[in-house]
């Protein structure tokens, strides 16, 4: 009689269960961020002189103020690009319009970052008007605030409980996620013709809308729903956003952020022998994560019984291994699920999972 152990699934609660800390910013490694957008950027050309008040949205839209408020700003767009732990570059494009002359510009340049807040710039602003071009030397000092006001399509509109939907813990492997999308005050929505067409918008910038990736748009019943995201990158940070559709009409809710497994997270599934699977994870940011494993078995029943006994489960992180330091949550179908909470460390662990009754042939990871 044989019990088949055929899937190892790791799932990361990363959502609803990490606590950040100093150690969790983009920037742990260096001071220029990923993006810039939800920022503000002061360009000045000397200490007591701000040239430009920059504010950063998604989609390539910026905000900009001049030194001179007489200047109409038209057709202004930008691109961000990180190039190192502390250096991008960043171009900026605009039109001033001073009564009836037009004079277009594109600054490109590249920033330094000293701290989280500020650094240097240097680089050229090219301008053609009226047939004529020229490009001029630009450097100086920036400093990097909170931005202002967000784009219309960024702001989350109509809040009202009755509307308001929230992402579950995800569930998050290489390239691919799947959460649970419910409803915050579900006694509202208990037949069918009251559920609301629901999705996702994600992206690896944040404020994500559906003119971004979404996920497929479905009528969430009364207590949840399970959605996946796709083709995402290994080791990547990604920023969702469910939101609701009525009579074409889209509403925001609160956004949150995930990273895949690949960077900061890693792991390794392999078989020391015959009846004993090590999982070896490191975590590289400092948070508070809950593990789950999930042991999938086919079963005949009249193996069921014998299946179902308490197998031996612990984990390690320095010195002699450890038992019965986990949360057994038993068995459910054909799945056994153990769940270790609070892990907070950075070093590496390894999970041990032991049965009399794994079948080597069956294990896949």
């Amino acid at each position: 009689m044989k019990t088949l152990l055929t899937i190892l699934v790791i799932s990361f609660s990363l959502i609803l269960n990490s606590c950040s800390n100093k150690d969790d910013s983009s920037e742990s490694l260096g001071y220029a961020p990923e993006t810039l957008i939800g920022k503000s950027l002061n360009l000045s050309l000397g200490p007591n002189s701000i040239a430009w008040a920059l504010s950063f949205f998604s989609n390539g839209v910026i905000s900009m103020i001049p030194s001179d408020t007489s200047w109409k700003i038209e057709d202004t767009y930008y691109i961000y690009r990180k190039t190192s732990e502390n250096r991008a570059e960043l171009t900026i494009e605009y039109t001033i319009r001073i009564i009836d002359k037009m004079v277009a510009h594109c600054y490109e340049v590249e920033l330094l970052f000293t701290s989280e807040s500020e650094g240097t710039y240097k680089g050229y602003d090219e301008w053609e008007s009226d047939g004529k071009e020229d490009s001029n030397s630009l450097n100086g000092n920036f400093v990097v605030g909170t931005g202002g006001t967000q784009n219309p399509e960024d702001i989350m509109s109509d809040e009202s409980e009755e509307l308001y939907v929230y992402l579950g813990s995800a569930n998050i492997f290489p390239n691919r996620a799947s959460l649970s999308i419910s409803y915050t005050n579900p006694d509202k929505y208990q037949t069918a013709d009251s559920y609301l067409t629901a999705g996702i918008c994600y992206g690896k910038s944040p404020h994500p809308t559906i003119s971004d990736k979404t996920t497929s748009q479905k009528m969430i019943d009364t207590y949840y729903r399970t959605v996946n995201l796709s083709e995402l990158e290994p080791g990547t940070v990604y920023y969702l956003r469910p939101y609701t559709m009525n009579n074409n009409k889209v509403t925001y809710y609160k956004e949150t952020s995930i990273e895949t497994v690949g960077k900061n997270i890693k792991l390794n599934l392999e078989r020391l022998n015959g009846n004993t699977i090590r999982l070896s994870y490191s975590i590289n940011k400092s948070s508070t994560y809950n593990v789950t494993l999930n042991v999938v078995k086919m079963v005949t029943p009249d193996a069921i019984e014998a299946a179902y006994q308490l197998k031996d489960f612990g984990y390690k992180t320095k010195g002699d291994f450890e038992t019965a330091t986990y949360t057994y949550s038993g068995s459910w179908g054909q799945y056994d699920y153990f769940s270790l909470h609070a892990i907070e460390k950075k070093e590496n662990i390894t999970i041990f999972y032991r049965s009399k009754f794994l079948y080597s042939d069956g294990f896949h990871g």
